[in-house]
C-alpha cells in the first residue's frame, strides 16, 4: 500500500476502508521522511490525526450512510407494500399519535393513606428525588469500583472490593425492596424495574451459590457476579434524556437491521456457492 500514483492511492484508500492494515500504513507515513530515505520514527506525528479523519469518514460516516439508505428504502418499500403510501401527513401523524397513547404506560399516582405505616414511609422514599439521585451515585460508584483493578494490584484490594460489593448489593435489595412496597403490582409493569429485580435475584442467587462452595455448571461464577453487575450502568440510560432516545432508536430499528443482516448472510451463501464452485474442485498443487 503507498500513494506513488493516483491509481496505488486509491487502491490504498479502498483497502483502507476495509481496515485491513491501516494502523501498519498509517506508522509509515508517520516514519516517511524523503524519497530512498530511511524513515525517522515518529518523524511526521501530525499524519495520525490525517487518518484518524479518514478512519471517521471512510470506516464509519459512509458505511453508517449506507446502511442508513438501505433501512430508509426498507421502510419505504414496506409501507408501500401495506398501502401505507396512500396515507397524507396528518393521517399517519394521527395513527403514530394513537400508536403512542396505546402504547404508553402511566405513571401511577401514589397516596401516603395505606393502613400500613410501613408502606407509607416506603411510597415516600420512593418518590423523593433524593433516593433517586443516591441509587444513580451508587451505581456510577459500583461501575468505578469495578474497574479498580490493574496488574501487580495490592492484594488487600481484591478484598476491599469484595466487601464494597456486597454494600452496594444490600443497598440495590433494599431499593428493589422499597419500590415493590410502594408500587405493588405496578413494580412489575415497567420494564426498568424488572430489568433491576432480575439482575438483583440473579446476583443473590450468585452469591449464595459462591458462599456455599457450589459449582456453577454454566462458566465462572465470579465473572458472571461482575457480568451482573456491570449491568446496572444500563439504568443511566433512564436519566439521560439523549442515550434514551438513541436506545429507544436502537431498538425500533432492530427489525431493520435484521432484515439487512438476512440480506447480508444470503449474499455470503451466494458468494460461497460460487466460491466453491470455482475453487473447491482443484487439487492440491495444481498449477491449473
Amino acid at each position: 500500500m503507498n500513494f506513488d500514483n493516483t491509481l496505488h492511492g486509491l487502491l490504498t484508500l479502498f483497502i483502507f476502508q476495509t481496515r485491513e492494515g491501516w494502523v501498519t500504513l498509517m506508522e509509515n507515513s508517520v516514519d516517511a521522511v524523503k524519497v530512498d530515505h530511511v524513515g525517522v520514527r515518529n518523524a511526521n506525528l501530525y499524519f495520525i490525526v490525517l487518518y484518524l479523519v479518514l478512519v471517521i469518514i471512510l470506516c464509519l460516516l459512509f458505511v453508517n450512510m449506507f446502511v442508513r439508505i438501505v433501512i430508509q428504502t426498507y421502510n419505504l418499500e414496506k409501507d408501500f407494500l401495506s398501502f401505507n403510501k396512500l396515507l397524507t401527513d396528518e393521517q399517519r401523524s394521527w395513527i403514530q399519535v394513537q400508536l403512542m397513547t396505546y402504547a404508553a404506560r402511566p405513571t401511577p399516582l401514589l397516596k401516603m393513606n395505606s393502613p400500613l405505616q410501613v408502606r407509607n414511609w416506603c411510597i415516600k422514599i420512593q418518590q423523593s428525588h433524593w433516593f433517586e439521585n443516591f441509587i444513580m451515585f451508587c451505581i456510577v460508584f459500583n461501575t468505578i469500583v469495578m474497574a479498580l483493578t490493574w496488574f501487580d494490584e495490592p492484594k488487600s484490594l481484591p478484598g476491599v472490593i469484595e466487601y464494597v460489593n456486597y454494600v452496594l448489593l444490600a443497598i440495590f435489595t433494599l431499593e428493589a425492596i422499597i419500590k415493590i412496597i410502594a408500587l405493588k403490582g405496578f413494580y412489575f409493569r415497567d420494564s426498568w424495574n424488572l430489568f433491576d429485580f432480575t439482575i438483583v435475584c440473579f446476583t443473590l442467587v450468585m452469591l449464595v451459590l459462591k458462599l456455599l462452595s457450589i459449582e456453577v455448571p454454566f462458566g465462572n461464577g465470579p465473572t458472571i457476579l461482575r457480568a451482573l453487575r456491570i449491568g446496572r450502568v444500563l439504568r443511566l440510560i433512564k436519566r439521560a434524556k439523549q442515550l434514551k432516545i438513541i436506545f429507544h432508536t436502537l431498538l425500533d430499528s432492530a427489525a431493520s437491521l435484521g432484515s439487512l443482516g438476512l440480506l447480508l448472510i444470503i449474499m455470503f451463501f451466494m458468494f460461497a456457492i460460487i466460491g466453491r464452485s470455482l475453487f473447491g474442485l482443484a487439487a492440491i498443487g495444481d498449477p491449473q
